[in-house]
């Protein structure tokens, strides 16, 4: 998984970033003092009609602001559009939280908040002990909402056999982190301490998380970068 970085001028608080599609390699950049509550951004086929072009009659969809979040609205086919691989129905609504992937069509791009960015290029998650395959692997913050498991959609997917597919989630939510217990079927332990299904604890840097009785995994803070750690803007 990559470190986050910053595909667009410097001052900018929002982008869109495309991977693929019509668009591909185009940024859409955004700054907050530009946009009012309730403003549409519109996706689909026909460039005259949509703001944002994408390709297949059928697939639409738009992006709504307010109070400093987008939210996605998929206005097409059942299953036409995916938030993180996981398809919308028609009329579904998903608010986007830093590092999200959308996929539309064969267009796929990535949302990118500045201020989001910033506070989570400085922590990662450090593999203390695991599997071979997983000992000392260190990853970065590189998602608002990291999902860690075995899975194949997992952020930080883990070799090890006792852990779940979706085992935890660790979320950067109102400028705290907080650890998800997602397994129905293998314990999560923060710090020693048992985790409910479901439930969810705040988390420091240096707090520990114990999957299985091989992995544990410790929230850290990562090295200082350079201040200016965005690429100069294009």
């Amino acid at each position: 998984m990559l470190a986050l970085s910053w595909p667009w001028r410097d001052n900018s608080d929002f982008v869109f970033d495309f991977t693929s599609g019509p668009n591909r390699g185009r940024q859409i950049a955004l700054n907050a003092g530009e946009m009012v509550d309730d403003r549409v951004i519109t996706l689909g086929a026909n460039v005259e009609q949509f703001d944002i072009p994408l390709d297949g009659p059928g697939n639409m969809a738009a992006l709504r602001y307010r109070s400093r979040r987008f939210a996605l609205l998929n206005q097409g086919p059942d299953d036409s559009v995916l938030v993180n691989r996981v398809p919308l129905k028609r009329g579904d609504q998903v608010v986007l939280m830093t590092g999200d992937r959308i996929d539309i069509g064969e267009s796929s791009f990535r949302y990118l908040e500045r201020a989001v960015g910033e506070v989570l290029q400085g922590f990662q998650i450090v593999v203390e002990s695991g599997v071979d395959q997983d000992q000392d692997k260190v990853y970065p913050f590189a998602k608002q909402r990291l999902l860690i498991g075995r899975g194949k959609n997992c952020d930080v997917r883990l070799s090890d056999l006792e852990v779940s597919r979706i085992h935890v989630a660790l979320v950067h939510r109102d400028g705290k982190f907080f650890v998800q217990h997602r397994s129905e079927t293998n314990p999560t332990f923060l710090n020693g301490m048992s985790l409910l299904q479901g439930g969810e604890r705040l988390i420091q840097p240096g707090d520990r998380i114990r999957l299985s009785s091989l992995t544990l995994l410790q929230f850290a803070k990562a090295e200082p970068r350079k201040r200016n750690a965005f690429p100069p803007g294009r």
